[in-house]
């Protein structure tokens, strides 16, 4: 439920007394809105999100970015105000925007939505234009309800005597589907899942907003209270969609700006707005590399309040950490907890994820945690989330390229001191092939397989990326689809291998063996004429060498046990467990 209280309209005539307290009275130029409208399914909308921020923040302080979520690319994220702000534009593509909804002459359809190509020079030019009229705005937040005081100041005639006064809620850190994001990488999290920022979600004043006096001298003020709703349903035509705020009301934006019309904004300002304490709002896990075993947690905090804080106090599964660490209002800082040292052993298949707690407890000297923090007092958060593969060896990885095969690379190395012991890169010639290797180091012990992408993305499609399997043909881990910049598989591999680390085997030698176990003799039914045999004990020593192109070898004097036979042929090697009875 939201209410607009009525408002207080005050005319300034040479030598009264000025009741403004936030907004200037003093000429100014206009500030930005970029209205950009977009959807899940736009391709190219990405690019305009990237496009747009950078648009602002050429202007800090004086630029601000609505991302409008509506048309037939949006399938979610409506609300109910989106269609027709795009409608009154003549939006015809997408992505496209309008600033300060004025028609540069460069729209579609004559119209003043425009291509992302001209949104920079847009905001250039209305940053560098005089305004006629100042806006300020801040608020406080408690419990759920929004206080926004908004002050309005004429330092010259509109062109109509009549303006309108609006209020847009946005919301950031939306989680969810979106297409070509890799074209703003720094806003894809997770599972290839899309951080959307500046989300339009309500207009606090109507669709066009409220009307106010617009002449020279005259001061405005109101004050609007809205209480904040759990989560905002939107629609546009018969569709809907539902978005969770719930406790993050940190995530929200409060953007306020005066129009002469529907389609001219003549100036507007991001609100101030406190909530009632400081709040983490992001926990994260610092790794100095692929192969350490130390591990720091960091906790972001977020000051949306008015005052200064500090002597931030945390407690970290039992132990006290203060920070000497000054916040200022709406600044956000981070703050390091001890490093966490894992400690790998050798036995099995490990489960490396470790669960560890932060909790609030003071700020400003004072010690009332349970009042001082009510949101995000208390956050457990996982470190070290991976698992430790206990495999025999030689491993066999195979890796399917993509058409894009030039971006990637993979290495072995091994953990203890991350020296590579494998490394092998790609480039165009590589493009959608199939390359196989057999790996087998000479040391047994803790090794990192990594997986490179240097675009990001992974591979192209689910089907194409990398398999590991151990000695005996068993795949343990793969990376498939869109697996980022990189993917890492520690292991444990238990053996000492031959040191061999065959390199591009695409065609690997297929044989197989029988009986397995075998007593006197083992007999063997290769695709390629063999000119070689090996057989290694469970150590990589070589105990026999049969040469030829032999169908068989005598193993009456072998002692009992696993042993690892190798087949070499012209086109490739290749290796297989077999156990002597």
């Amino acid at each position: 439920m939201k209410k607009v209280l009525s408002a207080a309209v005050v005319l300034l005539f040479a030598g009264a007394v000025m009741a403004q307290t936030i907004v200037s009275t003093s000429p100014s130029n206009k500030n930005a809105i970029l209205e950009e409208f977009t959807g899940v399914n736009c391709g190219y909308c990405p690019d305009g999100h990237r496009l747009a921020n950078a648009a602002c923040a050429a202007h800090p302080g004086h630029a601000w970015a609505i991302n409008i979520h509506t048309g037939g690319y949006a399938v979610q994220y409506f609300t109910q105000w989106g269609a027709a702000i795009a409608s009154q534009s003549n939006l015809s593509g997408y992505p496209a925007g309008t600033v300060n909804r004025h028609n540069f002459g460069n729209g579609q359809n004559g119209g003043t939505a425009m291509s992302r190509g001209d949104f920079a020079s847009s905001v250039n030019q209305i940053c560098s234009t005089p305004s006629p009229v100042n806006v300020a705005a801040e608020g406080q937040i408690v419990g759920r309800q929004l206080t926004l005081h908004i002050e309005v100041y004429y330092t010259a005639d509109a062109a109509n005597p009549t303006n309108l006064l609006n209020v847009a809620m946005l919301q950031n850190n939306v989680i969810g589907p979106q297409g070509g994001s890799s074209a703003n990488p720094d806003y894809v999290v997770a599972g290839g899942q899309y951080r959307h920022m500046h989300m339009l979600r309500d207009m606090l004043t109507g669709q066009w907003g409220v009307s106010i006096p617009a002449t020279q001298g005259t001061f405005f003020d109101t004050t609007i209270y809205y209480d904040i709703p759990m989560s905002i349903t939107g629609t546009e035509g018969s569709g809907s969609s539902t978005v969770e705020i719930g406790n993050k009301l940190s995530d929200l934006e409060f953007i306020v700006f005066v129009a002469e019309s529907h389609q001219e904004i003549l100036s507007g300002v991001k609100a101030n707005v406190a909530l009632e304490d400081p709040i983490m709002s992001d926990i994260s896990v610092e790794h100095s590399s692929t192969c350490a075993l130390e591990f720091q947690p960091v906790v972001t905090v977020t000051n949306n309040t008015l005052k200064s804080i500090y002597g931030l106090t945390f407690d970290y599964d039992g132990q006290t950490i203060t920070s000497g660490k000054t916040l200022n209002p709406f600044t956000t800082d981070t703050f390091h907890m001890p490093l966490y040292v894992l400690n790998l052993t050798g036995e099995g298949t490990q489960n490396c994820a470790v669960t560890k707690t932060v909790t609030f407890q003071s700020y400003n000297d004072q010690s009332d945690g349970s009042t001082l923090f009510p949101t995000n007092s208390t956050v457990s958060f996982t470190m070290a989330d991976f698992s430790v593969y206990s495999v025999e060896g030689p491993l066999t990885v195979t890796f399917k390229l993509d058409q894009y095969g030039e971006e990637a690379s993979i290495d072995l190395k091994k953990q203890a001191d991350c020296s590579p012991v494998f490394q092998k890169s790609y480039g165009q010639t590589d493009r959608n092939k199939t390359k196989v290797y057999s790996l087998s180091p000479v040391d047994a012990g803790f090794y990192v397989f990594s997986v490179y992408d240097d675009y990001g993305d992974g591979m192209y499609n689910n089907s194409k990326g990398v398999t590991i399997a151990d000695a005996s043909g068993n795949i343990f881990w793969r990376a498939m689809g869109n697996y980022g910049s990189q993917a890492d598989c520690w292991m444990n591999i238990t053996n000492a291998g031959t040191g061999e680390m065959a390199i591009d085997n695409a065609n690997m030698v297929k044989f197989s063996t029988y009986p397995n176990p075998a007593a006197d003799r083992l007999y063997i039914e290769c695709s390629e004429q063999v000119s070689r045999i090996d057989v290694m004990d469970v150590t990589g020593r070589n105990v026999m060498t049969v040469e030829g192109n032999q169908s068989s070898i005598n193993t009456q004097a072998l002692n009992a046990g696993v042993y690892m036979l190798r087949v070499v042929t012209e086109q490739g090697t290749s290796t297989r467990k077999f156990v002597k009875e």
